[in-house]
């Protein structure tokens, strides 16, 4: 089982125990005033977020090398933590259960809102 969260940093320091990647160099939807009430789990924001391809997929590779090597534990990190991060976590789970892996994804500052 490989576990992923999202978080943002100024809510709090990433898990311990996890491979930490920064999403804070990807563009950010924040800045845009009708993606920031969405999140990462939105199309649009997913759109914009991965529209600066060469960051987002190098973050990715680097996620997917770290699974191959036998880390089982992904934290994805941006300032609040619910956009990029959560756009970045999610397509990297994805990937990871089209190659069969099991996955067990969770948005920390998401969860925290709903609860």
């Amino acid at each position: 089982m490989i576990k992923i969260v999202s978080f943002g940093v100024k809510h709090r320091k990433a898990p311990p125990g996890f491979a930490v990647f920064d999403c804070t160099t990807l563009k950010n939807p924040h800045s845009i005033p009708e993606l920031r009430a969405k999140t990462g789990l939105d199309k649009e924001v997913r759109d914009y977020v991965i529209g600066n391809a060469v960051r987002f997929n190098d973050i990715v590779a680097d996620a997917l090398a770290v699974v191959e090597r036998g880390v089982p534990r992904l934290a994805f990190a941006c300032v609040g933590g619910k956009h990029r991060s959560v756009a970045v976590a999610e397509q990297t789970a994805g990937f990871l259960r089209q190659s069969g892996h099991e996955v067990e994804l969770k948005h920390l500052e998401l969860h925290s809102q709903i609860a």
